[in-house]
């Protein structure tokens, strides 16, 4: 896992890495300046095609033939 970044979140923003990591989401990569983080797999189906914005905890899995889960922070604790 990369070191957190030090930069300053959006106004407003926290970082919700530790709410998906809660959750059994590996981070492995970042992307798009910090802010999207590809995971290690889906906490859903197992795919490896999860990823989250850091910033806003929207999340989806991009595969067409697998869970397709998708939402924010509030929508995976439930």
């Amino acid at each position: 896992m990369p070191n957190r970044s030090t930069a300053p979140p959006p106004r407003g923003g926290k970082d919700s890495t530790r709410l998906f990591e809660a959750f059994g989401v590996v981070p492995v990569e970042r992307t798009r300046g910090l802010e999207n983080v590809q995971a290690e797999s889906c906490p859903s189906c197992g795919g490896a095609k999860f990823s989250f914005d850091r910033w806003t905890s929207q999340f989806q899995y991009s595969s067409l033939n697998k869970c397709g889960l998708k939402g924010n922070g509030l929508t995976l604790m439930r």
